[in-house]
């Protein structure tokens, strides 16, 4: 396979030093080498951005960091990932493909996704399966005071995100419904394109993102819907990265939060959807029965 598509790669942290070696170095040891790093710092209190700074020295010219300077306060990440699109969309870069800094990817990553894009020009989303990644924090103690902490990383789980959410891509043999199908079942079914996964055509997705959405968590949904109500897209039948499972994660501290950005995208998209009223509405209830469990019970 030819590396003369160039990969732009955002790389957004916000408070990751515990992770982020391991999110850059991931990019770092890819077997397809013809990308660029950039990384978005989010205003982040620890020592993720000096971290960043000693691994641009190993990689050069490969890499550049960004900061927000505009603003002293952490910016909602579909606002963040939007203003971090405007380095991607140079026309150099041929493909997208984003990373949170807790999470990390397969070495193999980027080769099979640029093979599924050449194999098909059509195609202009690519995702795949991915891992659970459990970071398991311990403290330990000598007579009843906490001494250091034992950190178990990568435990991986045996049941991957498409063990749990599988991609509802079967439709009938006419291209264009099949992508109707796709963005169909993303609308009224549930998200089955894990976030560190996802994969884009660079000219495509700068044609189909409008305004920044202040969303801390469904920004990537956002993105997906408008992409596969007008473009065709295909997935790696294999896990190809890690999705990091850990205590203070944001979808653990705002669960209420999530789940009513994940509302407001489906509103949003209903009005392009071709199904019946009874299914939009059976989804809507869903989502809101949700919604009512995380506001007691969580």
């Amino acid at each position: 396979m030819s590396m003369n598509k160039k990969v732009a790669i955002a790389l957004s942290c916000y408070n990751h030093q515990d992770f982020l070696r391991c999110a850059i170095e991931s990019i770092m040891n890819q077997t397809y080498d013809n990308w660029h790093l950039f990384f978005f710092d989010n205003n982040s209190t620890d020592y993720s951005l000096g971290i960043a700074q000693k691994l641009k020295k190993e990689l050069k010219n490969k890499m550049t960091i960004c900061q927000f300077d505009f603003c002293h306060t952490v910016l909602p990440i579909g606002v963040a990932r939007y203003l971090m699109m405007q380095k991607c969309f140079s026309p150099e870069f041929d493909y997208i493909a984003i990373l949170d800094a807790d999470d990390y990817w397969r070495k193999d990553k980027l080769e099979k996704q640029v093979k599924m894009f050449e194999a098909d020009p059509k195609v202009k989303l690519v995702f795949s399966d991915c891992y659970y990644s459990y970071w398991i924090e311990e403290i330990e103690q000598v007579d009843g005071f906490p001494v250091w902490r034992k950190n178990i990383k990568d435990m991986i789980s045996e049941k991957t995100f498409h063990y749990e959410h599988p991609p509802l891509m079967n439709s009938p043999m006419d291209e264009l419904t099949k992508f109707n199908r796709v963005f169909e079942n993303l609308l009224l079914e549930y998200n089955f394109m894990p976030c560190p996964t996802l994969m884009f055509e660079r000219e495509s997705l700068q044609k189909v993102i409008e305004t920044p959405m202040a969303y801390t968590s469904a920004e990537d949904y956002d993105w997906i819907l408008k992409m596969t109500h007008d473009y065709k897209c295909d997935y790696v039948r294999e896990p190809l990265a890690y999705y990091r499972v850990y205590k203070g994660q944001l979808t653990k501290k705002t669960p209420v939060r999530c789940t009513m950005e994940e509302i407001d995208v489906v509103r949003r998209f209903l009005l392009y959807s071709k199904s019946g009223w009874c299914r939009k509405f059976w989804r809507m209830f869903i989502l809101y029965l949700k919604l009512i469990y995380k506001e007691i019970l969580l």
